[in-house]
This record gives structure tokens, sequence and C-alpha cells, in this order.
């Protein structure tokens, strides 16, 4: 029937197994134990056991690898299909097989026990164990389904949102400038429209950046080779500093293999921020890097202000509250964190008045063999 939760009393234990030596065995050292709480069901064939599966509440299975029916990781196969949240540990034979224990657990089994060794504290220890183990992972999986599902309906609503409160907007934003065109709208009328113009702008800099923001490394671009030189100078295009900017860029950025998407997106926050931020007409931009073996450590560095005081601890962190004329989103920095962590880097910053900023972050030179799971 599968598992019910984390250990329970009695504990419905199947053993599959054809020799009936070892089938009376293990119901007499589970029968005999001082506190009792086991019921034991035997089977001799994976194709018996299954039905009992079905009909019975079993929470672990003691299984044999080499039955009449099954041989080698057959049974484990058909046994994990037939009940896939079911703890399994498997029944070895009399001589140590690590090779088929190690691939055994990789398949799923929680554990494995020798038939030669057996005993009662080891294989009650070894039952219990695998039953609490087993509880985790099932907990754990639901959890990750249900952020999933999560993460999922919050990017349908930030593009729904989006969609449905930039209409107005716009239709908000045509009304003004009509009202701007026409020669009777002088003076004062004429300045708080065009403040007006700037709050629609400002909002729907808001809106584009809570879709960007949840829909970070969502895009499902593979990996390719690709040159960092080429991704920043094509994030400087799209950022188009203004002409009294000096930006210098390292001219040996290093070859990579990554979504080249993700690292535009990074550069191109990263360089805007430092851009608008910066507080006078003109100023200088420094992209450069360093390799750290597998690892890449890019900068993004400016000669601005720096961050005001208290701000480090909290750069990356989405706004609370925005100055109601100011130009960003406020979400550019908490996307940049997102899409290092996504990609298993790592990102700091140091900032004083006479310095400016400098930010870092690590990036690997080829993904990681197994992506991290984008956050919300």
């Amino acid at each position: 029937m599968g598992m019910k939760g984390s250990v329970a009393h009695p504990v419905h234990v199947l053993v599959i197994e054809d020799d009936p030596v070892y089938q009376r065995t293990v119901v007499g050292l589970l029968s005999g134990t001082p506190e009792g709480g086991f019921e034991v069901t035997t089977a001799a064939t994976v194709s018996e056991g299954l039905p009992l599966l079905a009909t019975r509440p079993i929470d672990l299975v003691l299984l044999d690898l080499n039955l009449p029916d099954t041989a080698g990781f057959e049974g484990l196969d058909r046994v994990q299909r037939s009940q896939p949240n079911l703890p399994v540990v498997i029944l070895t034979g009399t001589q140590p097989d690590h090779a088929a224990a190690v691939r055994a657990v990789a398949m799923g089994a929680q554990d494995y026990l020798l038939k030669s060794r057996l005993d009662r504290d080891m294989l009650v220890r070894t039952i219990r164990y695998a039953l609490e183990r087993k509880h985790v992972l099932v907990t754990l999986e639901s959890s990750l389904i249900q952020l999933e599902q999560a993460n999922r309906d919050l990017r349908e609503f930030a593009s729904v949102l989006g969609h449905d409160l930039k209409a107005p907007i716009r239709g908000i934003g045509l009304i003004i400038d009509d009202l701007l065109a026409a020669a009777e709208t002088t003076g004062a009328s004429r300045d708080a429209l065009s403040r007006i113009r700037d709050r629609l702008d400002l909002m729907k800099r808001l809106i584009d950046g809570v879709r960007d923001y949840t829909s970070a490394g969502q895009d499902a671009t593979t990996s390719q080779d690709v040159e960092a030189g080429e991704v920043v100078r094509h994030a400087l295009q799209l950022v188009a500093p203004p002409s009294s900017f000096t930006v210098q860029v390292a001219p040996d950025l290093p070859r990579l293999r990554t979504n080249a998407t993700q690292l535009e997106q990074v550069f191109q926050n990263l360089i805007g921020n430092a851009v608008r931020h910066h507080g006078r007409p003109q100023g200088r931009i420094r992209v450069g890097w360093e390799g750290r073996g597998e690892i890449l450590a890019f900068y993004v560095e400016d000669d601005g202000p720096g961050l005001p005081v208290g701000m480090l601890e909290r750069v990356f962190q989405p706004r609370k509250s925005l100055a109601a004329l100011r130009p960003e989103s406020g979400l550019g920095l908490a996307i940049v964190e997102k899409l290092v962590h996504l990609n298993g880097g790592e990102i700091t910053v140091r900032s004083d008045p006479k310095n400016g900023s400098r930010f870092e972050f690590t990036w690997p030179r080829a993904p990681p063999r197994t992506p991290q799971a984008p956050l919300v």
C-alpha cells in the first residue's frame, strides 16, 4: 500500500526471499524483539510479493536480489515501479558485493544487509533508519513539488498582473500626451502632467522589474561556448552609458561554457546600476576578471559615490520602498544575486565614498553537473 508516514507501530515488513531458511531467520529475528512492534509477511518471488504490496499496509520491503522470477536489479526496479515511495532494504549474498550494494542504493534502495551477518540489533536498526530516511526524502520531494508549483504560480501571476496593469497605464499615458500636446496646456498644468508622466514611467519599470525578478533564470537556453568579452560588449550596447562615461573592459576576458543570456543579464544590471547611481555627469567604470582554476571571478567597479551607510548588508534585497522619481525598479541587484547563485557562484560588494563600489561575482568555467534550483 506504500509508506504512510514516519515509523509506525507495528511496522509491517514484507520479506521477498526464496530461501526458506533465510525467511525463517528474518521472521525469528523480528518476532523476537523485546519491544515487539513488527509484523512480517513473506513471499518467495517478486510476482508473489507485488499483489501483497497492493492489498496490505506494508511499510518496508526486505528484498533478495536473486530470485526465481528476477535477476540482479530487476526485482528492485519492479518493486519501486509498483510502490515508488516504499523503502526497500536489499538482502545480499553471503559474501560482500560492494559494487552491487552501491548500485542498489543509487537506484533508490535505502540500505543493504549481508544475509550471513544478520543479527537482531542490526536488522531492527537498519529497518528503522530506512523508514526514517525514506520519510524525510518523501517529505522533501513533496515540499519541492509544492515549491515548484508556487514558483510557477508566482511567475504566471506576475505576468498576468504586469499585462493587466500596463494596459491602463498605457491608456493614461496617451491621454497625458494628448493634454501635453494641446496648446492650451501651459504653466502649472504642464508641470503637473509631466510629473504624472514620470510616475507612470516609474510604475512601468516597477512592473517590468517584478516580471524580470520572478522569471530570472527560467529561460531554457542551453549552455554554449561564449567569449565573456563579447557578452560584456553586448550588455554595454543595451545599457548605452553616456558618452561622458569611460568604460574600460579588460581585453583578455575569458572564454567559458555557460548560459550567455544569464551572464549578460548580470553584467547589464551591474553596469546599468553603476551608471544610474554614479551621481556625476562624468564617470569611470571598469570590468575585469581573474582566474581561480575552474572558477572565474569577474568584477564591475565604478568611481561613484559608493553605497549609503548601512546599505551593504541589504544591497541585494528587493527594495521595500522607492524614491518616487528614481528610475530603477529596485530589483536589479536582487536579479543579479539570483542568477549568480543559480549558476553556482557567489557575489560580494565593497564600497566607500572615496573609491566608489566594486561588485565581484564568481562564475564556473563550465556548468555544474547538477544545476542549482531557481530561487524565488
